[in-house]
Parts: structure tokens; C-alpha cells; sequence
């Protein structure tokens, strides 16, 4: 089964903006979006913070640019946790994955999907409410993918794509038990999610 595709900076403006236009009209139809994080409600502001950014950008303003280019960053960071949420929950099914608008990644032809990240752990950071998650490197892998959730909950927050085997969450309330688990990248594949990890956030 397909995975869905998490290639959004290489589109250009129009094409991005009618990718975001086209998810927003399949929302109502696929179940997939009922407890999305972030919620519908967010992706649908952010979606149209960049209309109207885009619009206000076709003078070629360095100002209004800017303004755009933020905007852009946004709804990006939206489709990037929402095509992690959809690809979890969809179980790679094809025909849900296409149902919510995003499109399938390409199938690799040959080549080996990355190891299970082993010895996830977290560590308190340098800041109260920051959590500091690491894991041994897996030789394969040109990317991670993290996601969280606070001891008790049941849905799990993605964060964005992250280069290296150390990152930090921040933002958590003092005292919030949290679990925390990673997966692996590359051009080949993804793999299964790592055994969590957890502690509480100081």
C-alpha cells in the first residue's frame, strides 16, 4: 500500500495553494479529518492567511513577499502533520489516502526502507517544560519523524521532519508525563515506530 507524500517546498506557489485548496474541499467527505491534529479549523485559517498573503504578494512588495513566504511556512507545517496523521490512521490504505486530497508517494523501485530507531530516550532540557529526545542514528535514514502525546491521551501529536537524531519538544507544562516515540526516513520507505519512550517534563 501507498504512503502519502510529504514533498511540499518543492511546489510552487499556485501549485501548493491549489493542493491546499483541493485537501480543504475533501474535508467534509473523508472521517479521516474528524479528530485531525492540528484541528480542520486551524488548516483552514492557515490556508487562507496564504490566499490572501499570495494575492497581496503579486506586486513583487518586499514586505508583502515576506509576509507570503511566512504564510507559505505555515500551511506547509499543517500539511506536514496532517499527512503524518493521515498515513498512520489510514493504514497506508491507497483509495483513504487519496479520499482526504493528498497525493501518494511514489513507490520505491529498489532499495531497503530504514531500521526501527533504537534507544529512543528523553532527558530534561536546558528550559523548564523542554523535553530532549534522542535516539541511536539508523545508517539508512536521511530524515525523522516524531510524535508525542501526554501520558492519558489517546491521539498522538506529529511534530515536523527532523534531520538529526536530537531535537527538542517545547512548550510542555512542568509536571506532564509524556511518551514519545520515532520513526525513520528515507527515499526507500519508512519505518514502523520505535518502542516509546517517557518521562516527566520538569
Amino acid at each position: 500500500m501507498g504512503k502519502v507524500r510529504k514533498s511540499f517546498d518543492h511546489q510552487n506557489d499556485t501549485q501548493l495553494l491549489a493542493m491546499g485548496e483541493k485537501i480543504e474541499s475533501c474535508i467534509p467527505n473523508s472521517p479521516l479529518f474528524d479528530n485531525i491534529y492540528p484541528a480542520v479549523e486551524i488548516f483552514k485559517t492557515n490556508l487562507n492567511k496564504y490566499r490572501v498573503k499570495l494575492a497581496a504578494a503579486a506586486d513583487g512588495g518586499k514586505l508583502a513577499v515576506t509576509a507570503k513566504n511566512e504564510a507559505r511556512k505555515e500551511l506547509i507545517h499543517s500539511l506536514l502533520l496532517w499527512a503524518s496523521y493521515i498515513e498512520d490512521h489510514a493504514d497506508s490504505n491507497d483509495s483513504s489516502i487519496l479520499a482526504t486530497g493528498f497525493e501518494l508517494a511514489k513507490k520505491p523501485i529498489q532499495g531497503t526502507a530504514p531500521n526501527i530507531p533504537e534507544n529512543v530516550r528523553l532527558s530534561d532540557g536546558k528550559l523548564t517544560g523542554e523535553a530532549v529526545v534522542r535516539c541511536k542514528g539508523v545508517d539508512n535514514a536521511t530524515a525523522y519523524e516524531i510524535r508525542w502525546k501526554k501520558e492519558g491521551d489517546e491521539m498522538w501529536q506529529a511534530i515536523e521532519l527532523v534531520f538529526k537524531v536530537t531535537t527538542s519538544l517545547h512548550g510542555i507544562t512542568p509536571g506532564t508525563v509524556i511518551w514519545v516515540q520515532m520513526r525513520a526516513i528515507n527515499t526507500h520507505g519508512t519505518s514502523n515506530w520505535s518502542d516509546p519512550a517517557t518521562m516527566m517534563v520538569r
